[in-house]
Protein backbone atom coordinates (compact mmCIF):
# COMPACT_ATOMS: atom_id res chain seq x y z
CA UNK A 1 0.00 0.00 0.00
CA UNK A 2 1.61 3.69 -0.93
CA UNK A 3 1.41 5.60 1.96
CA UNK A 4 2.00 9.95 1.56
CA UNK A 5 2.26 11.98 4.44
CA UNK A 6 2.74 15.66 4.44
CA UNK A 7 1.28 18.84 4.79
CA UNK A 8 -1.10 20.71 1.70
CA UNK A 9 0.05 24.53 1.51
CA UNK A 10 -1.70 27.31 0.43
CA UNK A 11 -0.41 30.72 -0.28
CA UNK A 12 -1.81 33.91 -0.09
CA UNK A 13 -1.05 36.83 -0.75
CA UNK A 14 -2.93 40.06 -1.66
CA UNK A 15 -6.64 38.53 -1.39
CA UNK A 16 -4.98 35.71 -3.80
CA UNK A 17 -4.12 32.32 -2.96
CA UNK A 18 -1.34 30.37 -5.59
CA UNK A 19 -2.76 27.29 -7.30
CA UNK A 20 -0.57 24.58 -8.19
CA UNK A 21 -0.89 21.65 -10.45
CA UNK A 22 1.58 19.14 -11.80
CA UNK A 23 2.27 19.46 -15.35
CA UNK A 24 0.54 16.37 -16.26
CA UNK A 25 -2.23 16.52 -14.08
CA UNK A 26 -5.55 18.46 -14.64
CA UNK A 27 -6.42 19.04 -11.01
CA UNK A 28 -5.57 22.30 -9.56
CA UNK A 29 -4.99 22.54 -5.41
CA UNK A 30 -2.36 23.41 -2.62
CA UNK A 31 1.24 22.18 -2.78
CA UNK A 32 2.02 18.77 -0.85
CA UNK A 33 4.81 19.23 0.89
CA UNK A 34 6.35 16.10 2.03
CA UNK A 35 7.28 17.40 5.05
CA UNK A 36 5.90 15.00 8.29
CA UNK A 37 7.62 15.71 11.11
CA UNK A 38 9.66 13.07 12.71
CA UNK A 39 10.74 12.86 16.75
CA UNK A 40 10.93 16.63 17.84
CA UNK A 41 11.23 17.83 14.10
CA UNK A 42 8.14 20.93 13.71
CA UNK A 43 5.66 20.97 11.09
CA UNK A 44 5.96 24.86 10.49
CA UNK A 45 9.81 24.91 10.48
CA UNK A 46 9.69 21.43 8.27
CA UNK A 47 7.34 23.71 5.99
CA UNK A 48 9.29 26.43 5.82
CA UNK A 49 12.40 25.02 4.67
CA UNK A 50 10.60 22.63 2.23
CA UNK A 51 9.09 26.90 0.59
CA UNK A 52 12.74 27.83 0.28
CA UNK A 53 14.16 24.51 -0.95
CA UNK A 54 11.52 23.88 -3.49
CA UNK A 55 10.11 26.97 -4.43
CA UNK A 56 12.39 29.95 -3.77
CA UNK A 57 10.74 31.83 -1.25
CA UNK A 58 10.92 32.47 2.63
CA UNK A 59 7.45 31.88 4.07
CA UNK A 60 5.50 34.53 6.14
CA UNK A 61 3.36 33.22 9.08
CA UNK A 62 2.04 29.94 8.55
CA UNK A 63 -1.61 28.66 10.32
CA UNK A 64 -2.88 25.20 10.49
CA UNK A 65 -6.40 25.08 9.24
CA UNK A 66 -7.04 21.55 9.91
CA UNK A 67 -6.27 17.67 8.11
CA UNK A 68 -7.59 16.05 5.68
CA UNK A 69 -7.44 12.04 4.47
CA UNK A 70 -7.87 10.44 1.60
CA UNK A 71 -7.88 6.52 0.60
CA UNK A 72 -7.89 5.18 -2.30
CA UNK A 73 -9.77 1.17 -2.96
CA UNK A 74 -9.94 -1.16 -5.46
CA UNK A 75 -11.78 -4.03 -5.29
CA UNK A 76 -12.66 -2.98 -1.52
CA UNK A 77 -9.16 -3.15 -0.72
CA UNK A 78 -7.21 0.12 0.32
CA UNK A 79 -4.18 0.93 -2.38
CA UNK A 80 -3.56 4.11 -1.45
CA UNK A 81 -3.17 6.73 1.45
CA UNK A 82 -2.69 10.57 1.85
CA UNK A 83 -3.01 12.32 5.39
CA UNK A 84 -2.02 15.78 4.92
CA UNK A 85 -2.28 18.77 7.70
CA UNK A 86 -3.97 21.83 5.86
CA UNK A 87 -1.66 24.67 6.37
CA UNK A 88 -2.41 28.71 5.29
CA UNK A 89 0.88 30.54 4.44
CA UNK A 90 0.11 34.45 4.34
CA UNK A 91 2.69 36.40 2.17
CA UNK A 92 5.82 34.59 1.19
CA UNK A 93 9.24 36.90 0.20
CA UNK A 94 10.82 35.93 -3.29
CA UNK A 95 9.53 35.31 -6.56
CA UNK A 96 7.76 31.95 -6.52
CA UNK A 97 9.59 29.32 -8.69
CA UNK A 98 9.05 25.54 -9.32
CA UNK A 99 9.66 23.82 -12.57
CA UNK A 100 7.52 20.94 -11.87
CA UNK A 101 3.98 22.55 -11.58
CA UNK A 102 2.21 24.98 -13.39
CA UNK A 103 1.76 27.89 -11.04
CA UNK A 104 -1.23 30.16 -10.90
CA UNK A 105 -2.82 32.98 -8.57
CA UNK A 106 -6.11 33.38 -8.50
CA UNK A 107 -8.81 35.46 -6.32
CA UNK A 108 -9.92 33.43 -2.87
CA UNK A 109 -13.35 34.09 -3.72
CA UNK A 110 -12.57 32.63 -7.48
CA UNK A 111 -10.98 29.42 -6.44
CA UNK A 112 -13.94 26.80 -7.43
CA UNK A 113 -13.51 28.18 -10.79
CA UNK A 114 -10.86 25.58 -11.34
CA UNK A 115 -11.26 22.43 -11.98
CA UNK A 116 -10.11 20.84 -8.63
CA UNK A 117 -9.65 17.27 -7.37
CA UNK A 118 -12.71 15.51 -6.11
CA UNK A 119 -13.74 16.35 -2.36
CA UNK A 120 -11.38 19.60 -2.41
CA UNK A 121 -14.28 21.34 -3.49
CA UNK A 122 -16.06 20.74 -0.61
CA UNK A 123 -12.99 22.01 2.10
CA UNK A 124 -10.51 24.05 -0.01
CA UNK A 125 -13.01 27.32 -0.11
CA UNK A 126 -13.68 27.18 3.66
CA UNK A 127 -9.99 26.90 4.71
CA UNK A 128 -9.05 29.68 2.53
CA UNK A 129 -11.52 31.95 4.27
CA UNK A 130 -9.84 31.19 7.90
CA UNK A 131 -12.46 27.83 8.67
CA UNK A 132 -10.58 24.91 10.28
CA UNK A 133 -11.65 21.61 8.54
CA UNK A 134 -11.01 18.05 9.02
CA UNK A 135 -12.12 15.55 6.54
CA UNK A 136 -11.71 12.54 5.12
CA UNK A 137 -12.76 11.28 2.27
CA UNK A 138 -12.69 7.49 0.44
CA UNK A 139 -12.13 7.27 -3.73
CA UNK A 140 -12.39 4.21 -5.98
CA UNK A 141 -9.55 3.19 -7.91
CA UNK A 142 -10.46 5.20 -10.70
CA UNK A 143 -10.26 8.57 -8.53
CA UNK A 144 -14.15 8.70 -8.04
CA UNK A 145 -15.32 10.12 -5.00
CA UNK A 146 -17.55 7.76 -2.99
CA UNK A 147 -17.65 8.92 0.55
CA UNK A 148 -17.03 12.12 2.83
CA UNK A 149 -17.11 12.29 6.20
CA UNK A 150 -16.53 15.73 8.49
CA UNK A 151 -16.05 16.58 11.62
CA UNK A 152 -16.21 20.36 10.81
CA UNK A 153 -18.67 22.77 9.58
CA UNK A 154 -18.68 20.83 6.15
CA UNK A 155 -21.57 17.74 5.49
CA UNK A 156 -21.54 14.09 5.86
CA UNK A 157 -22.23 12.56 3.10
CA UNK A 158 -21.81 9.51 1.07
CA UNK A 159 -21.95 9.91 -3.34
CA UNK A 160 -22.93 6.09 -3.90
CA UNK A 161 -21.56 4.92 -7.50
CA UNK A 162 -20.63 7.28 -9.51
CA UNK A 163 -19.97 10.51 -7.58
CA UNK A 164 -18.00 13.50 -8.62
CA UNK A 165 -14.49 13.01 -9.07
CA UNK A 166 -11.91 12.45 -11.70
CA UNK A 167 -13.64 11.94 -14.79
Amino acid sequence: MEIKEGALVFIIQNDKVLLCKKKDDKFWGGIFADVWPKGQEDLMTKTSQFLSEKFGVVSGEITKRGSISKRYYEKGKLQKRISAEVLIVNNVQGDIKNDDYDLEWVGIMQVLTKPLDGGDVYWVPLALQGKNVRASFKYSATGNLLTFESSSSLMNFSLGRGGRGKN
